[in-house]
């Protein structure tokens, strides 16, 4: 699917401003793909509803903000459940969250601390 450029920017500006949201993503993520995998070893599965607050771990209160944030869905979006006792979520977009998380990843590899030279000053006049 072709994603928007207002539609990477705000995710990754989410992602990137927000550790919590960052971690939901990333544990969510890896959730999903554990149960893609069981369910191409075993087409007899049952349909995945998604995900509860227990198995990030979050509060339930965070991960209905990140609903409205538009990170991840619930009650009905991509086939997840919610009722009076439980809710699951599932991701909104997962391959547009893969490619955020994967960007966001590159970035924070390249700010690596590094070496002032000791003549960074010496052009300057009256820099003693």
């Amino acid at each position: 699917m072709e994603y928007s450029v207002a539609q990477r920017e705000m995710l990754f500006r989410n992602l990137a401003g927000n550790p919590t949201a960052r971690h939901v993503a990333e544990r969510a993520l890896q959730i999903e793909d554990e149960e893609e995998a069981k369910r191409k070893e075993n087409s007899d599965l049952y349909p995945w509803m998604g995900f509860e607050w227990h198995a990030i771990p979050a509060q339930p209160a965070q991960l209905n903000q990140l609903a409205i944030d538009e990170l991840l869905v619930t009650g009905g979006g991509r086939n997840t459940y919610r009722s009076r006792s439980t809710s699951t979520y599932k991701l909104k977009d997962p391959e547009l969250v893969r490619e955020c998380l994967k960007h966001l990843g590159e970035i924070e590899e390249g700010q690596e601390e590094t070496e002032i030279p000791p003549d960074l000053f010496d052009f300057i006049l009256g820099h003693e």
